[in-house]
Parts: C-alpha cells; structure tokens; sequence
C-alpha cells in the first residue's frame, strides 16, 4: 500500500527567474535572481508531617510542544565532496563546468538550493489558515517551500504498471559523490520521527517520488515534468519536453526535488509517527548514456567459439 497521501503540488520554478548554462562554445552561463515578572508567593511555614498525610507528587509536565528540528541539529556538517572523480571521469570538460556550476548552486530569492547549499536553518514549514506547509521543508524567514537540486546517474524509475501509469512514479539516482548521497540520506532518517538508523547499503542511493493522480480513485497521469537539458539548462519553458518512459539506467539528470514528510501509525494505531521523504518536482536529463555502456551482449558472446 502507498503511504498516505500527504504531498503536496507547487511548481518550484520561480517565473522570470533563470539559471542557464550552456556547453563550451556558447554564450556564457547567466543567473538572473537575486520578560514578563511572576509573582511569587511566600512559602508556607512548614506543617510537621502525621501518620494521616501522605506526600503529595507534583504531575509531571509534558512539554507544550517537541523540538523544532533544523538542518543544522539534524546532519551539523555539510558535505565536503561533491563531485567524485569515479562519477564524472569519462565527461569532456564543457559537461564537467555545467556539473561544478549546478552542485554549487543556490539562489535565495527564488528559495532553490543545491543540496549541499540548503540553508542550514531549514524546517518544516508553519500551518496557518490558509496554507499548510507543516508538512515541507521551508525557509523559516518567508516559509517558503526549499527546492532542492540534486544530480546524479539513474539507478531505476518506475511509472508505468501493465503498460499503464501507476498511482505513483519514481527517480532512484545515484549521486555524484558519496558524501551526497549520505548527506541526504542522513537528512531522511534525522527528519523522521521517531528518528531513522541509517542504513549503509541503502546510503548510496536516493529516491524521490510522487503522485500520479491528484485524488482517489482518479486515472493517472503519466508525470510529465521532464526536460531536455542536454544542450543548455535554463528556464522549464525554454527547454523541450523529453519523455519519462524514455529514461533510463546511468543517464545523468538532475532531479528537483522537495523534503516532505507523511504521518504513520504507532503501536497504538495512531497517527504520532512521521516519515520523511523526497517529492520529485521535475527531472532534467543533462546527459544520455550510450545504450552500448550497458550491453550484456557482448560480454555473454562466447564469440567463434564451437564444440
């Protein structure tokens, strides 16, 4: 069963907002962004204690609410590599420049960070009457919604069952180094309540997924916020459409992605507990991978080889 439905749609890109880069040769790479006193009484003197009165116990009190938690409280160190030369060795050096740029990417004004540039004082949002964003991480200065940049080569996607598209579809990536993919995975399970142990097999590898369809029982829509990016990546507008279902193993993309969160239930069936995920908002194909890389073919060929 899907987890219950709690995400949210926004589209993150910031109209009239741009970030282009573009190969070696073309023009150069542009961003347009930008106390109270108490009164206290005097104590009692104090009564000699008879066989008739027992002490009494002062209730404990709960606290008004749990601790808020930040980025900081909860992974204090960002990551220190972010591009791994096992990753990136066989890229010519136009890709390599367009790889530095986005992996240090942050823009405030429009609120998108990469992922090792999100502000450290990022928490859930705040829930007033008219929009709710308890449930995603936000800047706590405008509590708007983080957008998060996060490159890496896809490991698996799934969109589709029985030919048809599923409920909900998904991006698995590989980051571009390791310490990425701990960073956010460590962000997951710190986010979570209660929270998540960190599990070194799966440390490698980063999910992020969304709804298909908007409500019950309502038809899916293929996900459609896939873009080509090869030549330049630049507004969502400016780039052409690149179709889901043609993704595949070890393209290079970039996912733009948001930390949300979903209640689950607890021993006592209630809805205490929460778990932290990433809601895909748009994928960004940089680079294709030559189909040849990944041919079994030829390395299962017992070539002239005859009995």
């Amino acid at each position: 069963m899907p987890p219950k439905r709690e995400l949210q749609e926004a589209d993150a890109s910031p109209s009239g907002k741009r970030v282009r880069f573009e190969k070696e040769g073309s023009p150069s790479s542009t961003a347009t962004s930008s106390t109270s006193h108490s009164s206290i009484t005097p104590a009692a003197p104090s009564q000699p204690a008879t066989s008739s009165q027992s002490p009494k116990t002062s209730p404990t009190k709960r606290p008004s609410s749990l601790p808020h938690p930040t980025v900081k409280s909860v992974v204090p160190n960002r990551p220190s590599t972010l591009l791994d030369d096992d990753e990136i060795k066989s890229y010519p050096s136009a890709l390599l420049n367009r790889l530095q740029t986005l992996s240090t990417y942050e823009n405030s004004t429009a609120n998108v960070y990469s992922l090792a540039r999100i502000p450290l004082s990022s928490c859930w949002g705040k829930n007033n009457p008219y929009t709710n964003r308890s449930k995603i991480l936000c800047n706590p200065s405008t509590d708007e919604p983080i957008v998060i940049w996060l490159m890496g080569h896809i490991s698996s996607t799934w969109f589709m069952r029985n030919s048809e598209p599923d409920r909900q579809c998904s991006v698995t990536i590989v980051p571009l180094s390791t310490d990425l993919s701990r960073y956010a995975n460590r962000l997951l399970c710190g986010f979570s309540s209660p929270p998540l142990p960190l599990l070194e097999d799966s440390a490698l590898l980063v999910r992020a997924s969304r709804w298909q369809s908007s409500k019950q029982g309502e038809v899916p829509t293929l996900f459609s916020s896939v873009y080509d990016a090869r030549e330049v990546f630049c507004a969502k507008n400016e780039m052409m459409p690149y179709p889901a279902t043609e993704l595949k193993k070890k393209d290079l993309v970039l996912m733009e992605i948001r930390l949300c969160r979903y209640f689950t239930k607890d021993d006592s069936n209630r809805y205490s507990q929460f778990r932290a995920q990433f809601e895909l908002n748009a994928v960004s194909l940089l680079h294709s991978a030559d189909d040849s890389e990944w041919d079994d073919k030829a390395e299962n060929d017992i070539g002239d080889f005859r009995v």
